[in-house]
């Protein structure tokens, strides 16, 4: 609710919960304490009952019903007048239960008047299907149900089409989840059939880079002349000269050699021997030579997008060519094709997936280059899986797998141990500097340590928490490095020497890259790379050297480097500045692989990188900075001495270098799977279990398990394990699932813009700045953005747009005024953009534009936009509790809630959450708490620290997951107490969502399982192509999606706005004031 509703009041008649009446007595007087509590754990064990058992009670007013049904009677006629074919729920014989089986359609009767124009069905007017007399609040709903049982294998919640009709013009066109219709490309496709099968099937029609006739022999003899040609071209020859140096080059006999006589090799060498350039084209020009040019074409791919485009940059340019000649590149959005045959196209890996998906046999290459295996991101490991089965059947595909020393034996393992070929790096040497002498050069000195002020008493605990984990901290830094401090301490300074034994000492400190840049400059010319963490990192860095005045830009040319930038402004470090200007970039890891730059000459190493890790017991994803690998301290010297000697310059000390791990784990054995699992969906692999056997490491099968079970919970996965529509769309953005649901509902619902800047926080990170000392004021302003709901996603959603509403104006003074990082911001808005590009290429998004107004009609709507971001957090629930809303002065208590979780039981909210109530008198702050009512909560994350915590949390109500989660409706049970239930209430039914009971009435159970298979219905439509229904402006799917949205608007606000005025049974919540004391507690 926004600030203006919050004196509203809740209707009552909506919602009742709690936890199961038990039939455990009251404990005898006289027990304290302690011993109260081994009581009842005694009765529980004698009763045989567990300590906690939840069921929620969903009470829909009856005027609400009502008009449901008379809007379900609309859609009906609706339907039957544009010839849609709906599935009709099946109801058995029992009264108390409710499930779904194969259903009966019916043909459809013609009996609204239509025009005698052909274009009346597109254009009518809804008078004729408004005005059709609703249904009586008694009367029996027009339904036909068929009592056949049930062949299908999916959840009981997901209806199952009949065969596809074959006239789409005059038979009734049906709709479902999981139907034989017309659907978008590669759909049906992915979930009938296995790769093997695929790969079959594609190699059976022919290889089309081996064919060979009289036109193809003289493509061949073409290639060849051009060759000669380009062999005289001055720009060639000058860097044929630099060419000839590189070790690879030196080694192409060799490398000809090995590649002409096995289908598989590796090819291991340092950073820089120009593997990575020159092996494509030694395979080529070899060819060409041979007059064998038009066989051949070469895929190369990269881990990183910036190296696929330098990379065929760079190879243009040595063959004096411009880009889609013999050289070509394609990475997500952007795309220059190379000529048919004889070329070379760089791309990222995953672009080879996308090609393996349609084309599984590879048929329009002849060899495949995989560069930068080493780094085994998920990716990668597909990749090398899926070419070992396509190489089984193409004896004639080549594959040259290229990577760091470290993986070589376990990759030519991998391949039955091919061979493998070593290439040494460039004979520059490169001096290693470590922490401890650069202390020394640059003189620095931390600052002194402020201890916090503990004189607020309400902040005292907390504090004191803080003050004890940094003693804790300091302790076991000294235990670790203190012999060996002691060991080099006659070899430097005392300021060093105590400098080293502190533990801040080892943290990420800009001011000391800051004075290791103005070092470095005081030196010979060159120029330089620094590797930071993250964005965040960069951004800072470049802040301080611009505010400093000590890199002035006549003198200084500096360029950040990650992957958020756009192509352009990446191709900007490859160019060399004038002899007067040092050219500095600072960079994330995107910069150890791939990607020279000739002129490096110094590298600052700050020996931090931002990695995934993973929880396998609680399955809790974690993204922090950590130190390096010896991998990656490699891998970043490398960088230096391309053309001189250099300077690598690493921000650990030569003890703590010692001890770093040789290489990080894959990607696949740090990650939760959710993605990778998708993908293996998309790809045809199968079984995820099966799938993830074939791959060099595979992960814990634990994480498998929960992977596939999540994602069949939130509806991307049926029970077969095959990928729904909801789950093919989500497949196909590359975000996290929970991102990618969010961004398909709410297109499809009318939020976009809203959910967006949502889904851009959680592939970044949110806006919010922390700010030492003002932690309370940030908080204060973090709770004006929510517009007074209880959600962290509607404060981090509403500071984007707010900011891009200002951002011409005032968007620095409104950044300042609520504790907002304005370059987080940014990059948020441009991700925004991109992600509407996605949906563009996907056809749910016309003009690409996230702020469309079509897409945004509901713009105003929070409570939907709550709705969706609970069905996108799906099966991330908790169950909430309230306290403070009964007693004696209740109304002058604070409320707050308590968490409990299926898999964790009771859960504290993080503190940095909106819904984290303040401490006890604490100050002016209040918690969102003012309304109390909602039954659910959804989070984010989870964050192991010093105990598991909720992050990113929305309150909601019962029918949001219903709607968007699991529906399955069970047979009720004896009700035991019948003060659990209201005993004028007849013919309940139970639904489950997650582990939880909800008790509902039979009728609104019937109702609201009907509008949910309709709402199935327009989600299913989506993925159709050749159906009017699935248009823009469709009025069946207006009237379906307006239907869900005016529900649970009223559910969300606690009132029944859209009720029949002429109803009588209507109840009217005008004088229903809310009173706290009438929330019963179970």
């Amino acid at each position: 609710m926004n600030m203006s509703q919050q004196g509203k009041m809740r209707d009552p008649s909506w919602h009742s919960w709690g936890q199961k009446h038990s039939l455990i007595k009251r404990h005898p007087p006289g027990l304290r304490g302690k011993e109260i509590g081994l009581f009842y754990r005694n009765q529980q064990k004698k009763h045989g009952k567990k300590a906690k058992e939840f069921k929620f009670h969903l009470n829909v007013p009856k005027s609400i019903v009502v008009t449901l049904k008379n809007k379900l009677q609309v859609i009906a006629k609706l339907t039957t007048y544009q010839n849609i074919s709906l599935i009709k729920k099946i109801k058995d014989g029992d009264e108390k239960s409710t499930k779904c089986v194969v259903p009966e359609f019916i043909e459809p009767k013609k009996e609204l008047p239509c025009s005698e124009d052909d274009n009346s069905k597109n254009s009518h007017n809804s008078k004729d299907i408004d005005d059709y007399k609703f249904i009586k609040p008694n009367s029996k709903p027009a339904l036909v149900y068929n009592n056949k049982p049930s062949t299908s294998k999916l959840p009981d919640f997901i209806p199952v089409s009949a065969e596809p009709t074959t006239d789409q013009g005059n038979e009734p066109r049906i709709l479902s989840l999981r139907g034989a219709g017309d659907y978008k490309y590669s759909y049906e496709d992915i979930i009938t059939g296995t790769f093997k099968e695929k790969l079959e099937e594609c190699l059976s029609k022919g290889v089309k880079i081996r064919e060979t006739n009289n036109e193809i022999n003289d493509l061949s003899i073409a290639l060849y002349e051009d060759y000669k040609d380009m062999l005289k071209r001055s720009s060639y020859k000058k860097l044929m000269q630099f060419r000839e140096k590189l070790p690879t080059y030196k080694k192409s006999k060799d490398l000809l050699d090995v590649i002409n006589n096995n289908q598989v090799i590796v090819v291991s060498g340092e950073t820089g021997c120009g593997k990575s350039t020159q092996v494509p084209q030694i395979i080529l020009d070899d060819a060409i030579l041979n007059n064998k040019g038009a066989n051949v074409k070469i895929l190369v791919t990269q881990p990183r997008r910036i190296a696929a485009l330098s990379l065929a940059s760079r190879v243009a340019e040595e063959r004096a060519e411009s880009m889609g000649s013999s050289v070509g590149y394609a990475v997500r959005l952007e795309k220059i094709e190379s000529r048919e045959r004889g070329g070379i196209m760089y791309c990222t890996t995953g672009i080879l997936l996308v090609d393996l998906e349609v084309n599984q046999g590879l048929t329009n290459y002849s060899h495949i280059i995989l560069d930068e295996v080493h780094e085994r991101d998920c990716h990668i490991d597909f990749a090398m899986c899926m070419l070992k089965e396509v190489l089984k059947q193409r004896k004639d595909l080549k594959l040259i797998l290229m990577s760091a020393t470290i993986e070589a034996d376990k990759l030519s393992s991998y391949y039955g141990n091919c061979p493998m070929i070593h290439i040494e790096g460039l004979a520059y040497p490169v001096k290693d500097i470590y922490l401890e002498e650069i202390l020394q050069l640059t003189k620095f000195i931390l600052p002194v340590e402020k201890r916090p002020n503990t004189s607020p008493w309400y902040k005292q605990k907390k504090i004191s928490k803080r003050l004890q984990a940094i003693d804790e901290k300091e302790i076991q830094h000294r235990a670790e490095v203190g012999p060996w401090v002691e060991s080099i301490r006659n070899k430097v300074d005392y300021e060093v020497y105590k400098t080293l034994l502190d533990s801040r000492i080892e943290v990420l400190n800009i001011d000391l890259i800051f004075e290791l840049l103005l070092h470095i400059c005081k030196g010979d010319p060159g120029a330089i790379l620094v590797f930071l963490p993250g964005i965040g990192d960069i951004t800072k860095l470049i802040k301080q050297m611009n505010r400093s005045g000590h890199f002035p830009s006549s003198r200084y040319d500096i360029h950040p480097l990650h992957s958020k930038l756009s192509s352009i402004e990446q191709r900007k470090i490859f160019e060399r500045p004038p002899e007067h200007i040092r050219k500095i970039i600072i960079a994330t890891n995107i910069a150890e692989t791939s990607i020279t730059v000739d002129d490096i000459v110094y590298v600052i190493d700050c020996g931090r990188i931002k990695c995934t890790g993973l929880n396998v017991e609680d399955n809790i994803s974690t993204l922090q900075v950590e130190w390096v690998s010896q991998a990656n301290l490699r891998q970043r010297r490398g960088r230096a001495g391309r053309c001189q000697p250099g300077i690598c310059y690493h921000l650990v000390t030569s003890f703590r270098a010692r001890k770093l791990p040789e290489r990080f784990l894959p990607e696949l054995q740090r990650s939760n799977l959710l993605e990778p699992v998708l993908s293996i969906k998309r790809l045809r692999l199968g079984k995820a279990a099966d799938a993830l056997k074939l791959v060099p490491d595979s992960p814990a099968e634990s994480t498998i398990q929960w992977a596939v079970k999540h994602l069949q919970q939130c509806g991307a996965l049926d029970e077969s394990e095959r990928l729904t529509p909801l789950g093919w769309h989500m497949a196909r953005l590359p975000l996290h699932p929970a991102a990618g649901k969010l961004l398909l509902l709410a297109a499809l619902f009318g939020c976009l813009d809203r959910a967006a800047s949502l889904a851009a926080v959680w592939s970044f990170k949110d806006p919010f700045l922390l700010v030492i000392g003002k932690e309370r004021e940030v908080e204060i302003a973090k709770r004006e953005l929510t517009l007074g709901e209880p959600s962290d996603h509607v404060a981090m959603s509403e500071a984007v747009l707010r900011w891009e509403r200002l951002r011409e104006r005032e968007g620095r003074d409104f950044a300042y005024r609520y504790f907002l990082s304005v370059n987080t911001l940014e990059l948020l808005s441009d991700m925004k953009k991109q992600l509407g590009d996605n949906l563009k290429n996907m056809g749910f998004l016309p003009s690409g534009d996230v702020k469309a107004s079509w897409e945004n009609r509901n713009a105003d709507n929070i409570s939907l936009f709550k709705a969706i971001v609970a069905a996108a957090l799906y099966p991330n629930i908790g169950t909430v509790r309230w306290t403070g809303t009964r007693g004696r002065n209740a109304f002058k208590k604070q409320m707050r809630i308590k968490v409990r979780t299926p898999e964790d039981g009771p859960i504290e909210l993080h503190p940095s959450s909106v819904m984290c109530a303040p401490p006890h008198n604490s100050g002016p702050i209040r918690s969102l708490c003012t309304n109390p009512g909602a039954n659910w909560l959804v989070y984010r994350l989870k964050q192991l620290s010093s105990r598991l915590f909720l992050l990113d949390v929305t309150l909601v109500y019962t029918l949001p997951l219903l709607f968007f989660g699991e529906l399955k409706v069970i047979k009720e049970e004896k009700i035991e107490d019948e003060t659990d239930l209201n005993s004028e209430e007849e013919d309940r039914c139970q639904m489950t969502i997650s582990t939880y009971k909800v008790q509902c009435n039979q009728d609104t159970t019937d109702v609201l399982f009907e509008l949910r298979k309709l709402l199935d219905q327009v989600l299913a439509s989506k993925i159709m192509v050749n159906s009017n229904h699935a248009e823009q402006h469709n009025e069946f799917e207006e009237k379906v999606l307006n239907a869900v949205v005016e529900l649970i608007t009223a559910e969300d606000e606690g009132t029944d706005y859209y009720k029949d005025e002429d109803d009588d049974t209507a109840s009217d919540t005008s004088d229903c004031e809310f009173d706290r004391r009438r929330l019963k507690k179970y």
